[in-house]
């Protein structure tokens, strides 16, 4: 069974757990926050500027030669701060690399970086009806929170047969069907169900990370950077300590946590962003003090968690921290198993435009317990397939204030527009609450459940009535006006627009496609990953 199918209904059950979690229900009105928090927001829409073109690695000439087979740490090491490096096409196994302020890497066609080591078929030995490889002596770490019966994914080592990769199961007894492997620490050995000799490649993932470090101006472009085996909540590409690195034109797939981790001041790129095992790219824009903003654009995002992580704990496309006006844009976020676009925790003034959002299992775009974003000029399609209650929205705004959410087509969607207000405490900026929201001029179509706001904690009149929440001039694609809004219960759209909502509302067939309004900026395919 492969790991991304296993125990999808223990899937779900995780996101009842986080709904539940989320939205507790009491009729407690919530005390005001000592420091109302006003957004930093500009009006006009931040743009970024670079060289979008792809024509392959380019090279000064200035570069230092690292071959197949050599100690590119011990290169860095011999060469100063600034130092370019240029990586030989072909496998470089298990390099690890702290870089230096300045450095470049940059890849020949064809350079991958892989933290896998290559296991020898003719060392395993039939026993007890599996395939057994001894004297195994890796040190392994469980982190993160799983779903029920996948712990051992968790472990951070994985084993690839051929391009698959294979089911760590919870015990050796259980090793009974092809793709399937236990690693017995206890006794150092590696249990396989499938003939060694008869599967191709045989490769174990056993090096944490690619690059890490708390280098500044760092830059690596043009690689594929695969198999690494980062603990969850960790980065193949780790740079929560970094500031100002420049990541474009790479591959970052199939590792093991995360594939990239941001910090301060990130320009991440141009690049496939796929195949993770928990987490296609997340991090936040600050370290030590010090906070810079953060951009991630023209990326495709794309096929994450594929193992047994939570998904309500943390797993899926996405998942951005504490960050201050960062813009996320013009990204092709897609069949990702759990949210697509999702900001977490004290994150304030996002941009989020201009993305293509689609085919992801649980919400499109998220944005939960922080404060100011705009959000805008996206298509948010076809997502939340297997999302239950609430989860599934092609927007979703969780315990947020002062979010402006416009100029969206949604569409597919278990809902289109929907915010939630629950028992989420405070952050840094004051209470996680729904005021301010201001969602207009989208073009949103049929629905499983009702768009509005559901005030699932404190007192309802204020939030419904008072805190500035409003619907405004939205059009809606809809096969009925009856049942089609919430704000404390079902809503016909006259009682919709009773409550103050839509009342220049637009209403269009229900078998019409959503389009972007005028003026947005649509999103911009591009060139991804490594030449």
């Amino acid at each position: 069974m492969a790991p991304n199918a296993l125990l999808r209904s223990a899937l779900r059950t995780s996101f009842v757990a986080l709904l539940l979690g989320t939205l507790i229900v009491s009729l407690v009105a919530p005390a005001m926050a000592q420091d109302t928090y006003y957004s930093r927001r500009q009006p006009a829409a931040p743009t970024s500027q670079f060289d979008s073109s792809n024509e392959g690695p380019r090279f000064l000439g200035d570069e230092v030669l690292v071959e197949v087979g050599d100690d590119l740490q011990a290169a860095v090491d011999r060469h100063p701060n600034g130092t370019r490096f240029r990586l030989a096409a072909g496998t470089h196994r298990n390099q690890q690399v702290t870089p230096k302020d300045g450095n470049v890497f940059i890849g020949e066609i064809g350079a991958v970086l892989s933290g896998a080591r290559v296991l020898d078929a003719n060392a395993f030995s039939r026993r007890d009806g599996r395939w057994v490889l001894g004297g195994q002596t890796d040190e392994t770490e469980f982190w993160g929170a799983m779903v029920p019966g996948a712990e051992r994914h968790a472990a951070v080592q994985d084993l690839w047969i051929g391009n698959e990769l294979a089911d760590h199961r919870p015990s050796r007894g259980e090793v009974d069907a092809p793709g399937e492997w236990f690693y017995d620490y206890d006794r150092d050995e590696i249990v396989m169900f499938d003939d060694p000799r008869g599967v191709g490649s045989l490769e174990l993932g056993v090096t944490p990370v690619a690059f890490t470090g708390t280098a500044a101006d760092v830059v690596i472009e043009h690689l594929t950077i695969t198999r690494y085996v980062p603990r969850a909540q960790s980065g193949a590409v780790h740079g929560d300590e970094a500031r100002h690195w420049t990541i474009r034109y790479n591959t970052v797939t199939a590792n093991h946590g995360v594939n990239v981790r941001i910090g301060a001041g990130f320009h991440v790129h141009n690049n496939v962003i796929s195949r993770a095992g928990q987490l296609g790219i997340g991090g936040l824009d600050n370290f030590d003090g010090y906070q810079a903003q953060a951009i991630v654009e023209f990326n495709e995002i794309s096929e994450n968690h594929t193992l047994g992580y939570d998904g309500g704990w943390e797993a899926g496309a996405t998942k951005f921290v504490d960050t201050t006006e960062m813009i996320f844009q013009h990204n092709w976020v897609h069949d990702n198993d759990g949210a697509g676009v999702w900001f977490d925790i004290d994150n304030r003034d996002a941009i989020i435009r201009s993305n293509l959002v689609e085919g992801n299992s649980q919400v499109g775009i998220f944005y939960e317990i922080s404060y100011g974003a705009r959000i805008y000029d996206n298509i948010s399609r076809n997502n939340g397939a297997e999302a239950i209650g609430d989860m599934g929205g092609g927007i979703y705004v969780s315990s947020s204030s002062d979010v402006e959410v416009f100029r969206n087509a949604i569409y597919g969607n278990r809902t289109s527009v929907l915010a939630t207000q629950g028992d989420r405490g405070e952050g840094a900026y004051g209470l996680y609450e729904v005021t301010g929201l201001h969602v207009h001029h989208n073009d949103m179509a049929e629905h499983l459940v009702q768009p509005g706001l559901r005030v699932e904690h404190g007192d309802p009149d204020y939030y419904y009535n008072r805190a500035n929440n409003r619907f405004v001039d939205n059009t809606y694609r809809i096969s009925a006006e009856d049942g089609n809004f919430w704000a404390g219960q079902v809503l016909d759209l006259a009682g919709w627009q009773s409550r103050g909502h839509d009342t220049g509302a637009r209403l269009m067939p229900a078998d019409s496609t959503p389009q972007l309004p005028a003026g947005a900026t649509p999103f911009e395919p591009a060139v991804y990953g490594a030449a």
